[in-house]
């Protein structure tokens, strides 16, 4: 009785309707899976051969705006200020670090002038401090100008902090 008594299958119970199974064909035949191997030959034979010989040349580039850079790279006409900025970034580091290092300083000698641990009065300390800075500004817009001067082509002007 439950032999019988088949239960639908899903497709038929969600789409009232079996799926249809097509026969399996032959295809398409590529010529060079064994099709026709004469005819695959003469049409290599017919295409081979070296390229024409007629080539079009435009006259792009000779009104005198040609580049002047490097083209293959793809820096022609663009600054090249930019292919230093590794070492442009080690130099502001090293700025900072400077800077920190002096302020370590000034805190300690502040720190040791307010428990009277410190030999100078805190005017020539005050004056010895700023000097210290000055000094340090001017050789950082030093480097900074020495490096704009190696690296473009025209110099870069020689004011600073200490006139």
């Amino acid at each position: 009785m439950a032999e019988d008594e088949k239960k639908p299958s899903a497709s038929k119970r969600l789409y009232s309707k079996t799926p249809k199974i097509e026969p399996e064909g032959k295809g398409d035949t590529v010529k060079s899976e064994g099709g026709a191997p004469k005819e695959a030959a003469s049409e290599a034979k017919s295409t081979a051969g070296d390229p024409p010989e007629k080539t079009e040349t435009k006259s792009e580039g000779e009104s005198g705006t040609e580049a002047k850079g490097d083209v293959m790279a793809g820096t022609d006409g663009i600054p090249t200020y930019h292919t230093q900025s590794g070492e442009r970034t080690a130099m502001h580091s090293r700025h900072m670090m400077a800077h920190v290092e002096a302020h370590h300083g000034r805190e300690r000698d502040h720190l040791l002038a307010a428990t009277g641990n410190h030999s100078e009065s805190p005017e020539d300390m005050m004056t010895r401090h700023h000097t210290e800075m000055k000094q340090l500004h001017s050789s950082h817009e030093k480097d900074l100008r020495d490096f704009h001067n190696r690296i473009s082509e025209k110099e870069v002007g020689t004011s600073g902090t200490e006139k």
